[in-house]
């Protein structure tokens, strides 16, 4: 079965001590194994190493398997989508494949969906999710239905099985999301880092999606007005062709400001300063007296599993502020919420109109769900006439 890896070949010792990497069913010599020869010249064959196209089935073959047409279908989406657009599809492709990926895709009809649909309910998750994932896996087959990759047939049975419903039984229902309250926004950010406090308040005053703020960079950034505006080099929409736009009034320049003094290729906020914020913050809260014990840098692993990068993920800043928000006490939010609190003080101020464009909606339904309505604006009509 196909491995479905776009990560390059690992660096091997062979019997007679040379290192080397298996590509294309051959082996290539870097050097004697452990030498800083061969390092430097696996360095390089990273740098310049490319993954080579997926394989393509002869079209209307009935022999193509489900993780070929999964296979296929990961390098048409990394060419397409963003790399915060593929993160939603790596839990359909890796289920999938691990549950039918020998099979034939041409014997993948509802039921086998159906099987797909209820390992993602027995991973706990969500009867919204669990259809929004199902309906991922639906969309592969469709586009492998386009590259006549398999017979249209398939995607007609699979187009047969009917969605989750709400209410049904043994299915778990998520709340709507709601905007985070200031309170409790003011209360995790005496538990954050620098970094991650700015990130939170940037977004509750901007409504940028988490993906768009963590990417934030000195040269994206416009700085000719008293307004600067961002434009993320990658979001959400691009592969639809629409722009994204993210401005900075007053308030969120004076958030900003000292994180623009770096190298304007650089990450405005950086994991690495978060962390080196942690260790100063323990050392100074530190019980046993100097000269007893571990001292500073003492324990430190040479090689750590886990090493913080240069900027970070949606995940990572999502998974600071849960931290933070336990440390304060207060109930678990995430950074969307931030994004919903941003649109219902747009839409409340200044009206739904401006709110669509801040939050770069294309419709103005989209813009609904994430900024609440007033409530207070019929409450004073009813108080005068009712």
């Amino acid at each position: 079965m196909p491995r479905l890896t776009r990560k390059p070949p690992k660096l091997s010792r062979h019997s007679s001590g040379q290192a080397f990497v298996r590509v294309d069913g051959a082996n290539r010599y870097l050097g004697r194994w452990g030498s800083s020869e061969a390092r430097a010249a696996y360095r390089e064959f990273k740098r310049d190493w490319k993954p080579a196209p997926p394989r393509q089935a002869v079209p209307q073959s009935d022999r193509i398997t489900v993780a070929e047409v999964l296979l296929a279908y990961v390098g048409h989406a990394e060419r397409i989508y963003s790399p915060s657009g593929l993160a939603p599809l790596k839990v359909p492709i890796r289920t999938t494949r691990e549950m039918f990926g020998e099979a034939r895709a041409a014997d993948f009809g509802p039921l086998s969906l159906e099987k797909v649909r209820d390992a993602f309910i027995g991973r706990g998750l969500s009867r919204s999710v669990a259809q929004r994932y199902t309906r991922a896996v639906v969309k592969m087959f469709r586009w492998a239905v386009s590259r006549e990759l398999i017979r249209p047939e398939v995607l007609v049975r699979l187009a047969a099985l009917e969605p989750l419903r709400r209410g049904q039984p043994g299915l778990r229902e998520t709340p709507r999301v709601m905007p985070v309250s200031d309170s409790d926004i003011e209360k995790t950010l005496a538990f954050c880092t620098a970094p991650v406090a700015a990130m939170i308040r940037l977004q509750r005053l901007t409504g940028a999606r988490p993906g768009e703020i963590v990417q934030l960079r000195p040269c994206d950034v416009d700085q000719s007005g008293d307004v600067w505006r961002f434009v993320p080099p990658h979001h959400k929409n691009a592969h639809r062709g629409q722009s994204r736009t993210i401005f900075f009034g007053p308030k969120a320049v004076a958030v900003l400001r000292p994180f623009m003094a770096r190298h304007p290729g650089a990450h405005c906020f950086d994991p690495r300063e978060s962390v080196n914020e942690m260790r100063r913050r323990r050392r100074s809260e530190r019980v046993t007296p100097e000269g007893y014990g571990n001292g500073p840098g003492t324990n430190v692993k040479r090689k750590p599993a886990i090493v913080a990068g240069d900027c970070y993920t949606p995940g990572t800043y999502a998974r600071a502020i849960v931290r933070a928000a336990q440390q304060a006490k207060v109930p678990r939010w995430s950074p969307n919420r931030l994004r919903h609190a941003a649109a219902t003080e747009i839409r409340q101020r200044f009206g739904l109109e401006a709110a669509q464009v801040a939050l770069g909606h294309a419709r103005r339904t989209t813009t609904e769900v994430y900024a609440e309505v007033d409530v207070t604006k019929a409450e004073t009509a009813l108080r005068a006439i009712g």
